[in-house]
């Protein structure tokens, strides 16, 4: 009978163990939940990645049900109850019953212990299986539409990480596995690459914190239980080694809670149904967390689009001098700063789908980069840290552009945020609209904004302040995640050219400027206008060179393209629009150098206009200083400049652009609709969401309750004697906190006193303190039990 209230406490500890365990169960299949919404929101797999993790979180429950998990702590204390009642019953004379009885019981210990030391072999063989299978699936997919090496890769590694944290999760259910914490952030690190979080600063911080936040309660709940079971693992080998040494003496059981949990959920009170509750603490530091985020994203999308612009620019003028001899394309966006690489952009993955619209005729060319400094063979964008620029670059600073108004025009294709409408015209002459072009881009590829020359307005998700540069090419904020619009007028757009960028785009090394004259002279003698000169070296160009995608190699001491207009050699559109933009500015013609796409190939069954690698081309723009309006000059053999034309009627319903968008959006039910806005959905937006509200209210909230609470324990408490020796006692708690020692629920300060005294002897470094501060334990349990104050702990003796 004396027994028994000790065997109900144990009962009771490991109970309220177990709900706190099953409470926390949930928590990977939580995090799983997430990375499959994440996964499948970014590559379009929702399908596969929930269905992969109903499939898992289907085995896991039935594995869990079939041993008995819910029931697991009561059938382990009876078994733990059961010998020692068994022992009783034999000492009363009734010994033979129960071991008969045990005898008719099989011994599963020994099958248990060869399947928990197979089950690493096992979860390795599976990951390897599950993730090749998965790794060829996405490769096959793939490579059965228009190659991209870098969407392949990015969306193999994403999956396959997926994948294995599912299986580590199916053969590890209750504490999961650490390969799943590694797995976590390959995942998200691929998924954020492709475009898994909007493009704002505020949203890839929102991301990041999110990533930290899940990163430390799942390694927090795995680590956990690794740990707990390597110091089962050690005392259960104390315990032998104890055992064999001393045959005489019973050995210490180990079915206390700290036997069980290595580092238990720690509290500075006495009683277990007055220790502090972590939930508030926690939501304290989210939502302290989601302030300094939210300042870190104000600061930084001032400071970080221009930097990530600059960084991106020098970045991409090394990757084109390196390849510039290599047929590698495909991998992004072109862009075209070195002679070649436009080139080796259309031959690397020639049949690879740039970007698609919708149109009601033709879209034609689309510029996507603006250069205007030429340097033996190679075009830059002029900025204020330019060096041939001086101390006024007011005019060729990058301009905040005006958002006007929502969007209105209807969108094609499925979006998520709402259009804005940006105005790219530096003034309100926007002169006869002609119609819109819907852009939608190809995600891995660059955060390019493509438009045309006679671009008025853009309807797009900005992920902040977007700016412009003094092309009026879209520099930073668009999404372009999401697909945008473009207002087109009738003609390009008239603008002053101010005399800093005049003399920017006039300007030319004077040895290919000494070179060139004489040529250009010969072919624009007597003509007085810009666009009649431009039209001189276009038939130029048209009736005594050949085009070709043959690379031709200047000599080491020859700009290439005064060595082109010397040999004239068959050459790609890059090096015509070059040598007419060069020529040009030897006549006074303001020019810039332009590289994008064509859109003139029309989709199956005619829903939109799309451009693949091949596409890509190079063209100039000149600026008529008499109409102050920029045109543009297409000097390559064989082409003709074609943008979108108002021939045919906007409103006709009978086009197939036009016919798709009714097919695809207003003849959809009710469930077509949900399932759209469903499908739109990315794992972000409630992040994003969640930091957009909840960041002030919730701290307030936070804060009062805390405040709340603290004043009512201090009026139920009533006793000052009580919350300093409380004080007090935290303090010393924090102490043995820093060496691992962490006071348990319910656990009391004579018991935590014993295992304090107990582990000195594991630790000789800090024994002489860990034994002081046992002794300090029993000394404040004694006091406080007594009514008294208790006395400080003295320092360590020497």
């Amino acid at each position: 009978m004396i027994d028994k209230p000790v065997h109900r406490s144990r009962l009771l500890l490991s109970a309220e163990q177990q709900d706190h365990q099953l409470q926390r169960l949930w928590l990977l299949p939580g995090l799983l939940f997430l990375q499959a919404l994440f996964v499948g929101s970014t590559f379009n797999t929702y399908p596969a990645t929930i269905g992969s993790f109903v499939f898992a979180l289907l085995v896991v429950g039935l594995a869990l049900q079939s041993s008995g998990t819910r029931d697991s702590a009561a059938e382990e204390l009876l078994a733990r109850v059961k010998p020692v009642r068994l022992q009783n019953r034999a000492g009363r004379g009734g010994g033979e019953k129960p071991r008969a009885a045990a005898s008719n019981k099989p011994d599963t210990s020994a099958k248990n212990r060869s399947l928990i030391a197979y089950r690493p072999m096992v979860t390795a063989l599976a990951v390897l299986i599950v993730a090749t299978v998965t790794t060829a699936m996405r490769v096959l997919h793939h490579l059965s539409g228009n190659l991209n090496v870098v969407a392949m890769t990015v969306d193999s590694i994403a999956h396959a990480a997926f994948v294995i944290a599912l299986v580590c999760w199916v053969f590890y259910p209750r504490r999961g596995h650490p390969a799943m914490l590694g797995c976590g952030l390959v995942l998200v690190l691929t998924t954020v690459s492709a475009g898994g979080v909007s493009h704002s600063i505020n949203g890839q911080l929102v991301a990041t914190l999110g990533t930290v936040v899940a990163f430390a309660f799942a390694s927090d709940y795995i680590l956990s239980g690794w740990q707990a079971d390597r110091e089962r693992a050690r005392r259960r080998r104390n315990s032998n080694q104890h055992a064999a040494q001393h045959p005489n003496r019973s050995a210490r059981p180990h079915g206390n809670r700290w036997d069980r949990t290595a580092l238990p959920a720690s509290t500075v009170s006495i009683s277990s149904s007055r220790g502090r509750n972590p939930v508030l603490f926690t939501i304290l530091a989210l939502s302290i967390l989601l302030m300094s985020t939210s300042a870190a994203g104000h600061l930084a999308a001032q400071v970080v689009p221009r930097l990530q612009l600059d960084f991106f620019d020098r970045l991409s003028q090394t990757l084109e001098a390196v390849t510039t001899n290599t047929f590698f394309g495909g991998a992004g966006y072109v862009r075209g700063s070195k002679l070649g690489s436009v080139r080796n952009h259309m031959l690397g993955a020639p049949g690879e789908v740039a970007i698609h619209a919708y149109a009601a005729t033709t879209p034609g060319y689309l510029r996507g980069t603006v250069f205007d400094a030429y340097d033996d063979g190679s075009w830059a964008a002029t900025t204020e840290r330019s060096p041939y620029v001086g101390s006024d670059t007011q005019s060729i600073q990058s301009r905040l552009a005006k958002i006007e108004m929502p969007g209105t025009t209807p969108v094609q294709g499925r979006v998520s945020e709402p259009l804005n409408r940006i105005q790219v015209r530096k003034n309100s002459d926007n002169g006869t609209f002609v119609g819109t072009i819907e852009v939608h881009n190809v995600r891995f590829k660059g955060n390019f904004v493509f438009t045309s020359l006679s671009t008025n307005w853009i309807e797009a998700a900005y992920a902040s302040p977007p700016y412009l540069t003094h092309h009026d090419v879209v520099e930073t904020g668009v999404n372009t995640l999401e697909p945008y619009i473009l207002g087109i007028g009738s003609e390009p757009p008239r603008e002053p050219l101010d005399p800093v960028r005049k003399k920017i785009m006039l300007r030319l090394d004077s040895q290919l400027r000494a070179a060139i004259t004489p040529l250009t002279k010969s072919i624009c003698a007597h003509l007085p206008t810009a666009k009649s000169k431009a039209r001189a070296i276009e038939n130029f160009f048209q009736e005594n060179f050949t085009y070709s995608l043959n690379s031709t190699t200047a000599p080491v001491n020859d700009d290439p393209i005064s060595h082109f207009l010397q040999s004239r050699h068959p050459a790609h559109c890059e090096f015509f629009a070059s040598a007419a933009a060069v020529m040009l500015r030897t006549q006074g013609v303001p020019t810039r150098y332009v590289t994008g796409y064509v859109l003139s190939e029309v989709s199956e069954g005619g829903k939109f206009w799309l451009a693949r690698n091949r596409d890509a081309h190079a063209w100039v723009e000149a600026y008529d200083e008499e109409e102050q309006q920029w045109f543009p000059v297409e000097a390559t053999v064989g082409r003709t400049y074609r943008t979108l034309s108002s021939e045919q009627s906007l409103i006709d319903d009978t086009s197939g652009a036009y016919a798709a968008y009714l097919d695809d959006t207003d003849d959809r039910t009710l469930f077509g609709k949900v399932l759209g806005w469903l499908l739109s959905f990315r794992a972000a937006d409630t992040l994003i969401w969640i930091f957009r509200i909840a960041q002030l209210p919730l701290f307030c909230l936070v804060v009062a309750l805390l405040w709340v609470r603290h004043r009512q324990k201090l009026r139920a408490e009533g006793d000052p004697l009580e919350h300093k020796s409380r004080q007090m006692l935290g303090r010393v708690d924090r102490l043995m906190r820093k060496l691992s020692l962490v006071r348990a629920r319910g656990e009391t300060l004579h018991q935590f006193a014993d295992r304090v005294q107990s582990t000195a002897c594991e630790k000789p470094d800090t024994a002489r303190f860990l034994v002081h501060a046992a002794d300090w334990y029993r000394s404040y349990a004694a006091a406080r039990y007594q009514g008294q104050m208790p006395t400080p702990m003295p320092p360590t003796p020497s």
